[in-house]
C-alpha cells in the first residue's frame, strides 16, 4: 500500500539535503545538542555550557550557509566557488564555538543574539548583492520567505500538538510513562529539523527569483492598510503631542519615550515594506504620500529620541542597552534622510544597513560591550575620585561613611561590570593581577564542590564581589544598601486623643499609599487632598499647598523622648521610637475658604533622622472648617 503524501515528503526532504547539505547538517546537529541539554543534570555546568555553545554555533552556521548558497546563486558561481563559500561559513561557525561562553559570560548571549539577527537579515538580501535586479524581485523573494516561515510554524505547531495528544493518550490508556522531557525533545526536533526542512523545501533559487511575479496577497494589503498604518498614525499623534507638551512645560522626557518612538518606527517601516509593490499602481498613489509624510514625521521624533538618550547617558554613562538605543537612533536618522532625499526608493538599503550596524555592535573597539565597559569604568572612576578612594589612579579602600546615593551608584556599577564583564574588567583600577585572583577563586569553588557538581556563574560572581568588598570595601551585595541600619518611629503624645475644638469636620489620612480624595461640605467648594510617601497635598479651587513629611521629621526628632523614658508600649520591630509633643506633628494653615489642621499621629521612616530619610509612612487626620 502506497502513501503518496509520505512519498512526496521524503522526496522533498532529499531535494533539500541536496540543495542545502550544510544547512541541514547544522539543523540536525543543533537538535542533537538540544536533546543532550534536556537530558543533562542541571548541575553539569560545563557540559551544559558546551551544549549551548553547539546550539548557538549551529544556528549561526545554518544562517551563514543559507546566505552563502543564495549569494552563490546570485553570482552564478561554479560548483568549486560554492564549496569554498560553504567552507568559509563552516569555519566561521567553528570559531564561534571556541569563542562563546554563554554560561560564564552573559555578554556572549547578547553577542549571539546580535549575530543571529544580523545573519537573518543577511539571508534576506544575500542573493541581491551582486546583480542589478528589480527591487520587486527582492520584495517577492522576501514575501516567499515570510509566508513559508509562517506556514512552517503553523504545520509544526499542529504536528507537535497532535503528537502530544497521542503520547498523552498512550500514557492514559496503556500505562506508558512518557515524561516531560519526552515532549520537550519532540518539540526540539519538530521545530529544529522538521520546520527547517519544510522551510527550505519552498525556497526559490536565483533563476526562479528573476521570473516576473506581480501577484500580491489581498489579505496582506488589507492588514497593512487597515491595521498597521492606522496604528502607526496613532503612535505618531501621541508622540508628537507628548513632544509639544515637553516644549510647553520644558520638562525632561520620560525614558519610555525612546521605546515608543522605536515602536512607531518599526510599525511605520514595516507597513511601508509590506505595501511597496503597490506604490506605483494608479489606485494606490496614496502610498507614496504616506511614505513621505512618515519620514517627515520621523524628524522631530528622532530629535526627541536623541534628547531622551543623551539625558540618561549624561547622568549614568553608556550601558549596552543605551548603546543599542544610540545605534538605532543613528540608523533611523540615516534611513529617514536617505528616503527623504533620494529619488530611487531602494528598500534593499533597510535590511542591508541594519545588518551592518548590528554586526558592528558585536566585536571590536566600537562594539556595545567595549564602549559600555569603558563608560561604566569611567563612571566608577569618577565616583571613587569623588569619595577620595583613588590614589595615583588606582583604587584604595572606600570610606564607610559615603553618601547613600553614591553607595547606590557604586553598587549598581560594580554589579553591572561583574555580571557582564567579570572581575578582570576592574584591572585598570587595581594594581594586583586579577587573572590570578580569578584563578584562586576558581580553585576555592572547585575544592568546595568536591565532585558534587560544578559551580555556577552566580556563585563565582558572589565570591569575586566578596573579594572586592574585603580588599576595597566595595558593596558585595545589594543588601549593603537596600537594608537600612536603623528604622525609626515618631508617635504623638496621647495619640488616641485628637483635639477637635474649633473645627467642623475630620478626615482620616494615611501616607503609605497614593490616594486622591475630595470632600464637599455643605455648599462650599470641594477640598481635594492627596498623599504619598513623602508629602501631603491639599487643594481648593486654584489654591494649593504641600506639606513635606520629611520637614516634620527633622523638626521633631530633637525634642522627642525615647520610649524607655515614658514606659510606652511599642512593637518589637521598631528599633528607635520617640514620643513627640503633638504640636510638633501638627500644622495649621488657611486654604481658600477653609481653616485646616494636619494632625499626624505617627510617622515611620528609615535613615539617620537628619540627612538621609527614606521609606516614609505616616497616619493621622485632617481637621477643617469653613471660615465664618
Amino acid at each position: 500500500m502506497k502513501f503518496p503524501s509520505l512519498y512526496r515528503l521524503t522526496s522533498e526532504a532529499k531535494n533539500v539535503i541536496v540543495k542545502f547539505p550544510l544547512a541541514v547538517l547544522f539543523a540536525f546537529t543543533g537538535c542533537c545538542a538540544a536533546t543532550a541539554l534536556i537530558e543533562l543534570e542541571p548541575s553539569n555546568l560545563e557540559y551544559s555550557n558546551w551544549c549551548w555553545k553547539l546550539i548557538m554555533t549551529c544556528n549561526l552556521g545554518l544562517l551563514l550557509s543559507l546566505s552563502a548558497a543564495f549569494f552563490s546563486e546570485g553570482r552564478a558561481h561554479t560548483a568549486k566557488n560554492k564549496i569554498i563559500l560553504q567552507a568559509i561559513a563552516f569555519l566561521f561557525s567553528c570559531i564561534s564555538l571556541l569563542v562563546f561562553e554563554p554560561l560564564h559570560r552573559e555578554s556572549d548571549i547578547v553577542r549571539f543574539l546580535l549575530l543571529s539577527f544580523s545573519f537573518h537579515l543577511l539571508v534576506s538580501f544575500a542573493a541581491f548583492l551582486s546583480r542589478r535586479t528589480a527591487i520587486t524581485a527582492f520584495w517577492q523573494f522576501n514575501k516567499t520567505l515570510f509566508l513559508r516561515l509562517l506556514a512552517g510554524a503553523l504545520y509544526s505547531l499542529v504536528l507537535f500538538l497532535g503528537l502530544c495528544a497521542a503520547l498523552g493518550a498512550m500514557n492514559l490508556l496503556f500505562g506508558f510513562d512518557f515524561k516531560s522531557d519526552t515532549f520537550q525533545i519532540m518539540g526540539v526536533w519538530i521545530a529544529g529539523l522538521f520546520q527547517t526542512l519544510f522551510f527550505l523545501a519552498g525556497m526559490p533559487l536565483y533563476p526562479e527569483i528573476l521570473q516576473p511575479d506581480n501577484s500580491y496577497p489581498k489579505g496582506l494589503k488589507l492588514f497593512t492598510q487597515y491595521a498597521l498604518i492606522p496604528l502607526a498614525t496613532i503612535y505618531a499623534l501621541i508622540l508628537l503631542s507628548y513632544e509639544m507638551k515637553i516644549l510647553i512645560e520644558w520638562n525632561i522626557p520620560k525614558g519610555i519615550v525612546a521605546s515608543l518612538i522605536l515602536s512607531y518606527a518599526v510599525f511605520g517601516i514595516l507597513s511601508l515594506l509590506l505595501v511597496y509593490p503597490l506604490r506605483d499602481t494608479e489606485e494606490n498613489k496614496w502610498i507614496k504620500t504616506y511614505s513621505r509624510s512618515f519620514y517627515f514625521l520621523m524628524v522631530p521624533l528622532i530629535v526627541l529620541l536623541y534628547l531622551a538618550i543623551l539625558l540618561r547617558v549624561r547622568n549614568y554613562g553608556i550601558t549596552e542597552e543605551r548603546y543599542f538605543l544610540i545605534l538605532l537612533a543613528l540608523w533611523l536618522s540615516f534611513i529617514t534622510f536617505f528616503f527623504l532625499f533620494t529619488k530611487k526608493q531602494n528598500i534593499l538599503v533597510i535590511p542591508l544597513s541594519l545588518s551592518l550596524v548590528t554586526f558592528i555592535a558585536v566585536y571590536g573597539p566600537l562594539s556595545a560591550f567595549s564602549i559600555a565597559e569603558r563608560s561604566q569604568l569611567h563612571q566608577l572612576n569618577l565616583l571613587l575620585e569623588k569619595n577620595k578612594a583613588l590614589k595615583n589612579g588606582k583604587m584604595s579602600v572606600l570610606p564607610a561613611n559615603i553618601p547613600r546615593d553614591d553607595k547606590n551608584r557604586i553598587s549598581s556599577v560594580t554589579h553591572y561590570m561583574m555580571d557582564n564583564y567579570g572581575l578582570r574588567s576592574f584591572q585598570p583600577l587595581i594594581s594586583r593581577d586579577l587573572k590570578q585572583v580569578e584563578d584562586s577563586i576558581k580553585t576555592v569553588l572547585t575544592d568546595k564542590k568536591q565532585g558534587r557538581g560544578s559551580y555556577n556563574r552566580w556563585e563565582r560572581n558572589q565570591l569575586q564581589l566578596s573579594w572586592l568588598h574585603k580588599n576595597y570595601n566595595l558593596p558585595d551585595s545589594y543588601r549593603d544598601i537596600s537594608e537600612p541600619a536603623h528604622r525609626y518611629k515618631l508617635i504623638a503624645e496621647d495619640q488616641e486623643l485628637i483635639p477637635v475644638s474649633g473645627f467642623d469636620y475630620i478626615v482620616h489620612i494615611e501616607s503609605y499609599q497614593n490616594t486622591v480624595q475630595s470632600v464637599k461640605p455643605g455648599k462650599g467648594p470641594e477640598l481635594y487632598y492627596s498623599t504619598n510617601n513623602s508629602e501631603i497635598s491639599l487643594r481648593v479651587e486654584d489654591e494649593k499647598i504641600k506639606i513635606r513629611i520629611e520637614d516634620i521629621i527633622k523638626s521633631s526628632t530633637r525634642l522627642g523622648k525615647k520610649t524607655g523614658d515614658t514606659g510606652a508600649e511599642v512593637a518589637n520591630e521598631d528599633k528607635d521610637v520617640l514620643i513627640v509633643p503633638r504640636t510638633l506633628l501638627s500644622r495649621n494653615l488657611r486654604l481658600g475658604v477653609y481653616d485646616l489642621r494636619i494632625v499626624l499621629n505617627h510617622i515611620t521612616y528609615t535613615g539617620d533622622g537628619k540627612n538621609n530619610i527614606d521609606n516614609i509612612s505616616a497616619g493621622g487626620t485632617v481637621l477643617f472648617k469653613k471660615v465664618r
